[in-house]
């Protein structure tokens, strides 16, 4: 089976085609017309108008990769992209919508998710690529202005605020923004004052793992927080499985500031059979509750769960196909819910004679094709498929690689490995193609091997990864694509390997924009070419160190949208980070995107990229990237603060 997955490795690696992954209708909100829905297309970068029907009766572009919007006023939507520092204005009206207008904001990259304050006229947004919080104060005739498209020439207050690693969603109640910080796995309440959050007066909820999806309501004084996300103490591979991984639902109570938010109820969703809920909802957010719709992207379950004592249960459950990243509610319970679901491309309709995973959609897009093969691949890595047999009990877990890769990236974590003593950050399953080793646990020099080795870890080790998945017991999966009634183990890895071997980074935002290098960039190319370029080189894949650019070409390559480098090598280093995965030392890594990346180091110990430069020494030609003190001599050279802020500005390009 391996020469033959190595042969499919080869056959992907060397083809030029594009795969497409779908519409990716990720967001869904009732239109202001009754019946109507908008649907953010994230993937096609549209937002989408569907009758009462579902039939699609009005569509406008977005900016790239819509992912955040809000109703400012009635009929008005605004909308942010994650690869773009734009604000999107449009007109919801009868069956049509219009661009009004589009404002950009200096010093944001990308926007995540956008939150309005209606009483104080502002705008709150994240931008998770510079961890920042922004606040845009609107004047006083920003609602006339808008609809008359005079948007470009409004007069704006903005501000921002550097609040944690990856800030990734938004919700205002009762007097307090609560922020989402994936990769600081906190939870943080801002009081607010006139619109303006109070940084140092913030509280924190913190776990051992990234939280997925919360929701917030008033209570009291105080909040209520509904919060999806991962088991909350330390991932443990002591066995060879991936220990304590379960997904949870819990209850917080916050009354006041200065007072430590208080754990009402928890719930360990997987033994549900829900995994990686990234919706969790109160029916009403006006109201103080212990009732929580909540639907798992790795499963397909959707449950209204109601408090017991400190734990929960279902009130009512439904399955669906997985992959729901937003509902609307309608008049009952679960009955009613209208779901918007990345995985299938499609936009479900809950009511009472809806029970079956093979349910037909309400709407999918008419553009939406998917090769069988990658369609396939992307359930393995998001759902359940990949290790359907695994069960929740004690240190067992049900779980999907999603519960690590958080949309195929990181999850924050610095955990350990299994193998002796060492510990390693989380590696993006994005770009795996051509950055090996594929993870530092293994050193797996192809794809091939990592994914046997994958599709066995996964499986708890335990001896029954060579399992066949018969497709009436997921019927949804043949209801997309032509797929044979019985897949068997082999066929399950081709679609692994096929789907991670196109599932390269996105596009930078920066090159997104045109945004050209700065003077304080341009400066530092040969102070990184001299200090970092030995390991950190501009290739096109690190399986061949003499495939890449001469550094003349970097200004080029890392002002290009499309075109991208690794920016690693393919051998290993001892820089100082210890433990060593190797006796040889670590692998190098890529730094590709390497702002996105927290924490830093195999062992986690840098924080920011200014440690990691403030840590760095160099004699000549050798360099390291710590030195004990014990051991640090004149010899050793640090780069001085002009050489980091300029290497600063390069890495950011990168």
């Amino acid at each position: 089976m391996f020469e033959r997955l190595l042969d499919l490795e080869l056959e992907l690696i060397d083809s030029t085609t594009a795969p497409s992954f779908g519409d990716d209708p990720y967001r869904i909100m009732d239109a202001p017309r009754s019946g109507e829905f908008l649907v953010l297309m994230r993937g096609s970068s549209e937002m989408v108008l569907l009758d009462s029907s579902f039939e699609d009766i009005a569509r406008v572009n977005t900016p790239p990769s819509p992912a955040g919007w809000e109703e400012v006023d009635s009929g008005i939507i605004v909308v942010g992209g994650e690869l773009s520092n734009e604000l999107g204005f449009y007109r919801v009206g009868s069956g049509n919508i219009s661009e009004l207008g589009k404002l950009s904001l200096p010093g944001v990259v990308s926007i995540r998710e956008v939150e309005f304050l209606p009483d104080d006229r502002t705008i709150f947004l994240t931008d998770p690529w510079r961890d920042m919080l922004v606040r845009i104060k609107l004047p006083a005739d920003w609602s006339r202005r808008i609809r008359n498209g005079n948007i470009s020439d409004l007069a704006l207050e903005i501000s921002e605020y550097q609040i944690g690693a990856e800030p990734i969603d938004l919700e205002y109640s009762n007097g307090y923004l609560a922020v989402n910080l994936l990769l600081d796995h906190k939870l943080l309440l801002l009081p607010t004052q006139h619109g303006i959050p109070d940084i140092t007066g913030a509280t924190a909820i913190a776990h051992a793992g990234p939280m997925w999806g919360f929701d917030i309501a008033p209570d009291g004084e105080g909040l209520r927080i509904a919060i999806g996300g991962v088991e909350d103490r330390p991932l443990d591979r002591t066995g060879g499985e991936f220990g304590w991984v379960d997904s949870f639902v819990f209850l917080y109570s916050f009354q006041q500031p200065g007072t430590e938010p208080g754990l009402i109820a928890s719930k360990n969703v997987s033994e549900l059979g829900m995994i990686t809920p990234k919706v969790v909802r109160f029916r009403d957010r006006n109201v103080p509750t212990s009732t929580i719709f909540a639907a798992g992207f790795g499963s397909g379950v959707i449950t209204e769960l109601e408090r017991t004592g400190e734990t929960f249960e279902p009130v009512e459950s439904r399955n669906v196909p997985p992959g729901t990243t937003d509902f609307t509610f309608g008049e009952g319970g679960l009955t009613g819910l209208t779901l918007a679901n990345t995985l299938v491309d499609a936009i479900y309709s809950l009511s009472p004679s809806t029970h079956s995973a093979d349910m037909t959609p309400s709407y999918r897009p008419s553009s939406t094709t998917r090769n069988p093969l990658n369609f396939l691949g992307e359930m393995l890595i998001f759902t359940e498929l990949m290790a359907p047999n695994n069960v929740s009990d004690s240190v067992l877990s049900r779980f999907t690689c999603e519960t690590c890769h958080f949309e195929g990236g990181i999850d924050g974590r610095t955990h350990y490995t299994g193998r002796e003593q060492i510990f390693a950050t989380t590696k993006p399953v994005q770009g795996l193609a051509n950055n090996v080793p594929l993870f530092s646990r293994g050193g797996d020099e192809t794809m091939a091997s990592m994914t046997l080795a994958e599709f066995k870890a996964a499986n708890q080790g335990d001896g029954t990864e060579l399992f066949s998945l018969q497709t009436h017991d997921y019927p949804w999966l043949a209801h997309f694509v032509e797929l044979p009634d019985s897949i068997g183990p082999e066929m399950l890895r081709r679609a692994f390997l096929s789907y991670l071997a196109s599932y390269s980074r996105p596009y930078h935002p920066l090159r997104a924009d045109s945004t050209p290098l700065t003077e304080g960039a341009r400066a530092a190319i040969e102070t990184f070419r001299q200090r970092c370029g030995f390991c950190h080189q501009p290739l096109f894949t690190t399986s061949n160190r003499f495939e890449g650019v001469e550094h003349e070409e970097w200004p080029t390559w890392l002002e290009s949208e499309q075109n991208d480098l690794v920016w690693g090598a393919p051998h290993f280093s001892k820089t100082g980070i210890e433990p060593y995965v190797s006796p040889r030392g670590t692998r190098v890594t890529s730094l590709r995107r390497v702002t996105q990346k927290y924490p830093y180091f195999t062992n986690g110990s840098s924080q920011t990229l200014r440690d990691v430069l403030e840590r760095f020494r160099y004699n000549g030609s050798d360099s390291w990237h710590h030195v004990p003190p014990a051991d640090m001599t004149n010899a050793h050279r640090r780069l001085e603060r002009d050489e980091i802020n300029n290497l600063l500005d390069l890495l950011e390009f990168f």
